[in-house]
């Protein structure tokens, strides 16, 4: 269906101030533009990567979607996801989101979200490092091997490794890019 002439002026216009959060994102998954209530609700996130208002645990599938929708899949994706609003609230949203064509091209997404309600935070584990754990985990969540964390500490190869086993316990992981991936769900690192 093609939109009358006469529409077409006032269609941004008004798509700027509707009271739902939309966005278009470009072929690269970066947001190009945002309405007020999304920029409201998540901050302006123009030049960034679609998803990263979003939960990690919810970012996932929802940057998998889009980028079903980017190939050229023509169904409407909608999921739904939790994302930190600017004010440091969560809130969970209800998203539908389709390509954008021009010509038979897909050229981006445009979506729109619908606001839920506001989710109470989990309760997050009570995580207790040393000070010096703390610093090793930093150190293995920027890719530092343990030959680079004797150097940059200055402890023993032995002593980064107790670390590495203590941080491992506390965290309940077997590896260093488990301890890392927990460690940033905990907004440790």
């Amino acid at each position: 269906m093609k939109l009358p002439a006469a529409f077409r002026g006032d269609l941004r216009d008004a798509l700027t101030r509707v009271g739902f959060p939309i966005f278009i994102t470009d072929t690269a998954g970066r947001h190009v533009w945002m309405n007020e209530a999304a920029i409201d609700l998540v901050g302006n996130r123009i030049g960034q990567p679609f998803g990263g208002a979003i939960l990690p645990e919810y970012r996932q599938r929802a940057q998998e979607m889009i980028r079903r929708r980017l190939r050229g899949d023509m169904e409407p994706a909608e999921f739904d996801a939790v994302v930190k609003a600017r004010d440091g609230r969560l809130v969970r949203v209800e998203v539908s989101a389709v390509p954008l064509r021009v010509e038979g091209h897909v050229i981006g997404i445009f979506g729109i979200a619908h606001d839920e309600e506001t989710v109470e935070p989990a309760k997050r584990p009570r995580v207790e490092l040393t000070p010096r754990q703390m610093e090793v985990l930093r150190g293995l969540a920027r890719g530092l091997s343990t030959a680079q964390l004797v150097d940059e500490l200055g402890i023993s190869p032995e002593t980064v490794r107790n670390h590495v086993r203590g941080i491992f316990r506390v965290l309940g992981v077997h590896s260093r890019l488990e301890a890392v991936l927990r460690a940033q769900q905990l907004d440790l690192v």
